[in-house]
């Protein structure tokens, strides 16, 4: 997935989704599927300000997500702070 985030089009934030969805079906492998972002300041800046807002509204929808998955998205989202 990192390979993803190298290229120009940045084509991985079309991955968040996904996140939404499994966590509706397996809320444990959607955590684990958010943790893949937990290095997004190892980044070069454009790339952090994509994963950045990704999380932001990942993080906003707190009612949808499931309570690991928000915990972990917290944590990623807070990690560069």
């Amino acid at each position: 997935m990192w390979q993803a985030f190298t290229r120009q089009t940045a084509p991985a934030t079309r991955y968040w989704p996904t996140i939404l969805e499994v966590d509706k079906l397996n809320p444990q492998m959607a955590s684990r599927l958010a943790e893949a972002f937990a290095t997004w300041a190892k980044l070069d800046a454009e790339r952090q300000g994509l994963v950045q807002v990704r999380l932001k509204a990942l993080n906003q929808q707190k009612d949808s997500l499931s309570k690991s998955t928000f915990e972990v998205v917290s944590t990623v989202l807070g990690a560069k702070a």
